[in-house]
């Protein structure tokens, strides 16, 4: 699991209703004893997540593609609530620093601009149950 500690992006897995599994590249940080990351609330990945809880991941790189000798794992995820999004932001912003605060503009951006309201982030933790 150190593995995916290290690792800068997941290949992130959840199944739809017909058993298919869809995975997306993402960035990812410990927390607490398991990881997290966030993402938008109405992504396919939350809607998936909230039916089955079940998920894959791969460390990858930003594309997708898995790292060569990259173990895959097996778990169960959540969506996070309340603080517990603001804890995993400000997690993501220590580990990704500049890049981090740049792929968080289009969320600043409609927040200021748009007058979004700032809760239009969602966040998933996941813990590991096993390697595949």
């Amino acid at each position: 699991m150190d593995e995916l500690t290290k690792a800068k992006y997941i290949s992130f897995g959840t199944y739809r209703r017909d058993g298919t599994l869809v995975s997306t590249p993402t960035w990812v940080v410990p927390f607490g004893d398991g990881y997290a990351f966030t993402t938008e609330p109405g992504s396919g990945k939350t809607k998936r997540l909230i039916r089955d809880p079940r998920v894959v991941v791969t460390p990858c790189n930003f594309r997708g593609a898995s790292l060569p000798s990259a173990s895959t794992f097996q778990g169960r995820g959540e969506l996070l609530e309340g603080n517990a999004i603001v804890e995993a932001k400000r997690a993501i912003r220590r580990k990704y620093r500049l890049i981090g605060w740049l792929i968080s503009l289009p969320s600043l951006f409609s927040q200021k601009l748009l007058r979004r309201p700032k809760d239009i982030e969602a966040a998933i933790f996941f813990v590991l149950d096993s390697t595949v």
